[in-house]
């Protein structure tokens, strides 16, 4: 993106990664504009700070980001996607993962129902960079599980990264013969979480995950 010389007024940045951005210093702005939190997390906190005075950002804020450091961004951001029957383990996986520094939301089956909320997820796996979707007897029963696989894979063919990141909590997608679960076992190391209830091997398995939503995987 270049922007040298630009004008620009009462425009909306959002999710976008602004510290790639060419000729930001240079901006003429004829009237505040909006940056949003997911631009700045997007960006690390690296963006011009005469484009952000002159877009009206609050110079407390400013220096604020000029104090963030790598570990302010040492995981990325994520969003659960879940079977409606699974909500105990994920609202315990969400609890631990919030725990460990990592701004996360859970998405229940039941949320997933028509076209607005679809979009409404798809728009999640731009914003929150990874999505950990947990795999079930339950959500394979489900009629969303092959629509969210598929929308997955297609955001990270637009993004050119892995967004990806899939769990069990049984064996269900080890014994599936369905098209997505064979490439998912495949393509993707599927976390074990079938002994969740565990106290030390939930630990282990969070370990894992952990591991792979760290930002610089």
């Amino acid at each position: 993106m270049n922007f040298r010389d630009a004008s620009v007024a009462w425009s909306y940045f959002g999710d976008i990664d602004l510290s790639k951005a060419k000729g930001l210093h240079t901006v003429k702005h004829f009237g505040p504009s909006t940056i949003g939190i997911d631009s700045v997390h997007r960006s690390n906190g690296r963006i011009s700070e005469a484009f952000l005075r002159g877009a009206g950002v609050p110079q407390k804020f400013i220096e604020y980001m000029a104090s963030l450091n790598i570990e302010a961004f040492a995981y990325y951001s994520s969003f659960i996607s879940n079977s409606n029957k699974d909500q105990d383990f994920a609202e315990k996986l969400h609890y631990d993962l919030q725990k460990n520094g990592i701004h996360c939301w859970y998405i229940p089956e039941e949320m997933k129902i028509g076209d607005k909320v679809q979009h409404n997820i798809e728009q999640s796996m731009r914003i929150h960079e990874k999505q950990v979707l947990i795999l079930s007897i339950n959500s394979l029963a489900s009629q969303w599980i092959e629509k969210e696989i598929e929308n997955a894979f297609e955001v990270e063919l637009k993004m050119k990264k892995t967004a990806l990141i899939p769990i069990r909590i049984d064996t269900a997608v080890l014994d599936s013969d369905h098209a997505w679960a064979i490439d998912i076992r495949k393509s993707r190391d599927v976390i074990d979480f079938s002994d969740w209830k565990d106290p030390a091997s939930f630990s282990n398995a969070l370990d894992r995950l952990l591991c792979a939503l760290k930002a610089d995987n």
